[in-house]
């Protein structure tokens, strides 16, 4: 049978010829034998044989041993898993091609970001992993900054698409500074005094 799932006839006769034709090939040729093992030293010594000398033993202590350390018991991962999966689910939802997986990520995230918390704690794969997702390091910091450029280049293209969204941010961005170079005490304050 075929991947395709076709049928192959198979011609029973051809088949019997060849596997006699296998067997009786000469298999009594020419066989180089092995090479031969170089001769020991007559005056080397011969290795032991039976029970070591004492000298030779392993050496054991009767002191007591040190009590060793307690392991510590594993720590709550559920903060930095909910970051995570909040993470995820922001970056899906960025992007309208994946914006309804986003939605399954926010639905699932209490079972997965427990069932990941359990895994962490009896784990250490699971638990670096997580730590290292957690932090940032191991190459995560890459992907948190993936995150945040895509979102600031969809927004981006937002404002340049919609020329009332540009004049309300540009009036709002000013309006900001203003009461930031205030609040500073770097310009004066013009509402100070007034009533309106």
């Amino acid at each position: 049978m075929t991947l395709a799932g076709d049928t192959v006839p198979v011609d029973a006769a051809k088949v019997e010829a060849e596997f006699a034709r296998a067997m009786s090939a000469d298999v009594t040729g020419d066989v180089p034998a092995p090479p031969r093992r170089p001769e020991s030293d007559p005056e080397a010594p011969k290795p032991r044989r039976g029970r070591p000398p004492k000298e030779d033993r392993a050496r054991v202590s009767t002191a007591p041993s040190e009590p060793s350390r307690p392991v510590p018991a594993p720590r709550d991962y559920t903060k930095d898993l909910n970051g995570l999966a909040e993470g995820v689910w922001l970056t899906l939802g960025l992007f309208p091609v994946s914006a309804p997986y986003a939605a399954i990520v926010r639905l699932n995230q209490p079972g997965l970001v427990a069932a990941v918390n359990s895994a962490a704690q009896k784990s250490p794969a699971v638990r670096r992993w997580v730590d290292q997702a957690a932090t940032g390091s191991g190459g995560v910091w890459a992907v948190q900054l993936g995150v945040v450029a895509a979102g600031m280049a969809l927004q981006t293209w937002q404002v340049m698409r919609d020329p009332e969204l540009r004049a309300a941010l540009a009036a709002q961005t000013q309006q900001e500074i203003r009461d930031y170079l205030v609040a500073n005490k770097l310009v004066p304050d013009d509402n100070h005094g007034k009533q309106g």
